[in-house]
C-alpha cells in the first residue's frame, strides 16, 4: 500500500521486475524500486488527474491526463515537460512500439470525436489522425511495429462498440466487428495472436488469430447440449453473426467453406469452456454466393448454409 494516500490511483507501469511508477488523483506520482514493497512520492503534476503512463526506461517516461495534457520526463520524474495541452478530454491512453514511436488515443469534448496522435521522435512532435465517428476511445495497444488496435464506445460507454485495427503503424485504421454492441473499455494482447478485450455488460472478447476474428462468450450458463444456430442476418452483406453452445470444456473449431467445399476461413480453433458463444464473419473480401459454416467439438459436428449477397 502507498502510505497516507486516500485518493484514487488510476494508472501504473513497471518497466522491469523492480522499478515501477503509479499515479492518479491530483497528479501525484509514486515510485518503487523494490517490486512495490515500498513507495515514495517523487513529484506532483497538480491539479490534473493522471489516467495513463508509459515508461521507455527508468529515466524516460510519459504521463497523461487533465484536459489533454501529456508530460514527458527524462530524469525519472524529477522534472516534467508538457508536450501537449489542448481541449481534449481527460481520458487519454498511451502505447509505444519502441523508444521513439508511440501513440495516444483520446476524444475531443463535447463532440466525442476520436483522435489518434503519433510520434516518431519520443514525443517531441505529434501528428494527429482524426476518425470519422462519434466515439470515445478507451484504449490503444500495438502488438508489433505495424499492427495495433483501438477500442471504445459511445458515451456512457455501454453501447456502440468500436474496434479498430491498423496494419501500417497507424497510418490507416479499419473497422473490425467485435460481435457485441457493448462499449469496449480495456484490452491486453499476450502475443501477436492472442488477445483479450473487456467491456460493458460483462463483455469478454478474445482472439487467437491476431484480431482477424473475436469470439464473445455471451453466457457461462452450461447448455444442455451442443448446437450451432443459423447465422443472422442471412442473406448478409458483408458481416454475419454465428452463435453456438458448448456443454463442456473442449477444443472447438468453427470453419467457413465455399460452395466447392474449400476451406476459406477459420473463425475459432481453441479450447473453450462450457457456455454460449458468438462470432462474426466478415466476408468483405469474398464474392457473393453460397457458403457453409461448420462447428467441430469433440465427436460433435454440424454444418449450415448461408448466402452472401453484395
Amino acid at each position: 500500500n502507498i502510505p497516507n494516500w486516500n485518493y484514487f490511483l488510476e494508472c501504473g507501469y513497471f518497466h522491469d521486475s523492480l522499478n515501477g511508477f503509479a499515479g492518479g488523483q491530483w497528479g501525484i506520482l509514486w515510485k518503487t524500486t523494490n517490486s512495490g514493497q515500498t513507495w515514495i512520492s517523487i513529484n506532483s503534476i497538480q491539479p490534473y488527474t493522471l489516467n495513463d503512463m508509459y515508461w521507455i526506461n527508468a529515466s524516460t517516461g510519459f504521463v497523461a491526463g487533465g484536459s489533454g495534457r501529456i508530460h514527458k520526463t527524462t530524469d525519472s520524474g524529477i522534472t516534467w515537460q508538457t508536450q501537449i495541452h489542448s481541449s481534449q478530454r481527460d481520458n487519454i491512453k498511451i502505447s509505444f512500439i519502441n523508444s521513439t514511436t508511440g501513440f495516444i488515443a483520446t476524444a475531443t469534448y463535447p463532440a466525442y470525436t476520436p483522435l489518434i496522435l503519433k510520434t516518431t521522435n519520443s514525443g517531441d512532435n505529434w501528428t494527429s489522425y482524426n476518425l470519422s465517428v462519434r466515439i470515445d476511445l478507451k484504449d490503444i495497444q500495438f502488438i508489433n511495429d505495424n499492427t495495433g488496435f483501438v477500442i471504445g464506445g459511445a458515451y456512457p460507454y455501454y453501447y456502440n462498440a468500436l474496434l479498430l485495427k491498423t496494419t501500417n503503424s497507424g497510418e490507416n485504421w479499419f473497422n473490425l466487428s467485435p460481435g457485441t454492441v457493448n462499449g469496449l473499455m480495456s484490452m491486453q494482447f499476450l502475443s501477436d495472436s492472442i488477445g483479450f478485450v473487456v467491456g460493458a455488460g460483462g463483455t469478454i472478447l478474445y482472439t487467437t488469430n491476431g484480431g482477424i476474428t473475436f469470439v464473445n462468450q455471451t453466457t457461462t450458463n452450461i447448455p444442455s447440449g451442443y448446437s450451432i444456430s443459423q447465422n443472422y442476418p442471412n442473406p448478409f452483406n458483408p458481416i454475419t453473426n454465428i452463435k453456438f453452445d458448448i456443454p463442456k470444456q473442449m477444443l472447438v473449431k468453427i470453419t467457413i467453406y465455399d460452395i466447392l467445399g474449400k476451406e476459406i476461413s477459420i473463425l475459432a480453433n481453441e479450447e473453450m469452456n462450457a457456455g454460449s458463444y458468438s462470432v462474426d464473419w466478415d466476408a468483405s473480401n469474398f464474392p457473393s454466393g453460397v457458403y457453409f459454416y461448420k462447428i467441430t467439438a469433440g465427436d460433435f459436428s454440424e454444418s449450415r448454409k448461408m448466402v452472401l449477397l453484395k
